[in-house]
């Protein structure tokens, strides 16, 4: 199933996240897009700094790339997502999002 967005627009997803330290924690995420294909290159996302939770805690934070304005005729775009400071991506599939 892929969710769909326009070209130009913000493509959001909602991250749960939980604090397994000892002490209050706000990690930063970063959301990259790319047409679906092996020769196009990634559209990086701004670096999205969240809300602080206190240790054992979840949170959600919705994490957004602004999907390029000429993005259209190809329907199918790839994502990643990155917590700034640990690699690889910590999520990422293939066609989740779709241009309308």
């Amino acid at each position: 199933m892929a969710i769909y967005v326009k070209a130009g627009a913000p493509a959001y997803v909602v991250v749960n996240w939980k604090n397994k330290g000892a002490a209050s924690y706000a990690p930063s995420f970063r959301l990259d897009l790319r047409r679906s294909g092996a020769l196009a290159g990634w559209t990086e996302g701004l670096v999205l700094k969240v809300s602080s939770a206190q240790p054992g805690m979840v949170v959600s934070d919705v994490i957004y790339c602004q999907v390029p304005p000429g993005w259209s005729g190809d329907p199918s775009v790839d994502w990643k997502l990155h917590v700034i400071g640990i690699k690889p991506p910590v999520a990422s599939g293939t066609g989740g999002f779709a241009i309308l």
